[in-house]
């Protein structure tokens, strides 16, 4: 009998080891995804270092480089789940207060969009995911999310669009555009192109925000890639990405890029998206950037129908902005 009993306990301790062990893998730590965003980042960085072509440089504009270097230490920190708010993400990624434009905003998605359109920015629920303050009490969401739900809102809002079922993100920030759109359309195939910092940070936001959607890191070139997932993408297989896709978006990303890569996204016609949403800087923020005007030239080639109109980020400064869609008929 104690035999038994002994074998009885051990094999309930060990089933509860293995419960124990199924709990931790389905609902891992913070620390232990950070964990796992180091690991990826490494494997990007060495495919990276592996390639002699294309040198990284040509991808990015001189003006992120030091950001690169910063958000790099961040990555291979230590785990800290206010990274947010390191001051080179926070100033380049994050919205913060209650200003004019955010004021548009809000009144744009309670009182201008259709019912339907309503409907589904009311019932987005936001991620507590970095510690954010929900400054935006309407819509209990912070003002990073604010600003997603607004692009989300202008695209399903805009006459004569595709059915959304595969888009490219190009420039994702810390991934919060890519979660509203996986969450508004659930079975929506996803595509971001961006440096591999910035992928890093967003395969560490959206694996902890969505944990059953599948979050793919691509250090290579694919030929297929799996429906109903996100892709991230490091910028320079861009070139070489082959999708079919409904939708290619940008928000003050592409604007930042040198002006080999606007030239690559306008060769590639936009991945033939049969519509675009972008946004960006216009004069290149007082030299800042690159200017726009090709990119403005080729969206208008690309596209039978567009609108460009000034962005209302130019109600809280003198920086001139623009918004320009794009669809194909």
């Amino acid at each position: 009998m104690k035999i038994y009993r002994i074998k009885y306990t051990l094999s309930i301790t060990i089933s509860m080891l293995f419960f124990t062990y199924a709990q931790i893998q389905s609902n891992p730590s913070f620390e232990q995804q950070w964990i796992t965003m180091q690991h990826e980042y490494q494997k990007l960085e060495a495919a990276l270092n592996e390639t002699e072509n294309p040198q990284l440089k040509k991808y990015c504009h001189s003006c992120w480089e030091n950001n690169r270097k910063i958000i790099r230490q961040v990555l291979l920190g230590a785990p800290n789940e206010r990274f947010l708010h390191t001051p080179v993400i926070s100033g380049s990624m994050v919205r913060h207060g209650n200003s004019l434009f955010q004021k548009y905003e809000k009144t744009y998605l309670l009182e201008c969009v259709s019912p339907q359109t309503k409907k589904t920015i009311a019932t987005y629920q936001d991620t507590s995911f970095g510690l954010l303050p929900k400054e935006c009490a309407e819509l209990n969401c912070s003002t990073s999310t604010l600003g997603a739900l607004f692009y989300a809102a202008k695209i399903l809002e805009t006459p004569n669009r595709p059915d959304i079922k595969t888009l490219v993100d190009f420039g994702g920030g810390y991934g919060n555009l890519a979660r509203v759109f996986k969450k508004i359309i659930p079975n929506s195939t996803v595509f971001i192109i961006d440096l591999p910092e910035l992928l890093a940070l967003q395969f560490l936001f959206l694996q902890t925000t969505l944990p059953d959607t599948k979050i793919l890191i691509h250090d290579q070139e694919r030929s297929d890639y799996e429906t109903g997932a996100i892709h991230l993408i490091p910028i320079y297989l861009f070139e070489k990405l082959n999708v079919s896709i409904d939708l290619f978006i940008s928000t003050f990303a592409l604007s930042e890029t040198p002006l080999f890569v606007q030239d690559l996204v306008a060769r590639k016609n936009f991945c033939n998206a049969p519509m675009c949403y972008i946004t960006g800087q216009l004069q290149g923020w007082n030299g800042y950037f690159e200017q726009h005007n090709t990119l403005l030239e080729n969206i208008r080639k690309s596209y039978n129908a567009t609108t460009c109109q000034p962005f209302h980020h130019m109600l809280e400064n003198s920086l001139s902005s623009y918004e320009i869609i794009g669809i194909q008929k």
